[in-house]
């Protein structure tokens, strides 16, 4: 008998990897749907390296996102412990670097179009609990990832992927003959 069963690899979906995976949160609005991701699925605590375990999940967002041709924003967040106590000169600089790993695994790994996606880190300024105990601390910390799917069509074609000498003004499309 072998000393470990050989392993199966299943491709999970979307709803599966969320439900595992727990500390994720997906909430539809009006315009848009934002998926939360706490820290900890993505990142070692105040660190913005990617954890490998963090692949599949983001395998599957890549694959959700390139199926449709809406802008979509990375947005990182942390807590309001000073940034210099966790390594960095600020909590901008890290919640930003949280956002712009993940912006970079989409485009290198999820062949994400780039001109479909921003990052950018609200540092501590937008919390989504008091920074009172450890427990809430760590709610803030989490990143944020906004599907705009919903925009008008004049702005989804801007983040569309064009064919070259196509360009875009004011809901028009023009095509440049040289």
């Amino acid at each position: 008998m072998p000393l470990s069963a050989p392993m199966i690899e299943e491709r999970l979906e979307l709803e599966e990897l969320l439900s595992l995976m727990g500390e994720i949160k997906i909430e539809p609005f009006k315009d848009r749907e934002i998926i939360t991701i706490n820290e900890k699925v993505l990142f070692e605590k105040d660190r913005y390296r990617l954890k490998s375990s963090s692949y599949p999940l983001l395998d599957e967002l890549s694959s959700l996102i390139r199926e449709g041709d809406y802008p979509v924003e990375i947005v990182g967040h942390t807590d309001n412990r000073p940034g210099e106590e966790k390594g960095y000169r600020s909590n901008w600089e890290l919640s930003t670097l949280m956002a712009i790993q993940v912006l970079k695994y989409f485009v290198e790994k999820g062949e994400v179009i780039p001109e479909r996606l921003t990052a950018y880190g609200y540092g501590s300024y937008r919390p989504i609990a008091s920074n009172d105990t450890r427990q809430s601390r760590a709610k803030n910390r989490r990143l944020d990832i906004i599907l705009n799917f919903r925009m008008p069509e004049y702005i989804r074609r801007i983040y569309r992927k064009r064919q070259p000498g196509i360009f875009t003004y004011k809901k028009f499309d023009f095509r440049v003959f040289e």
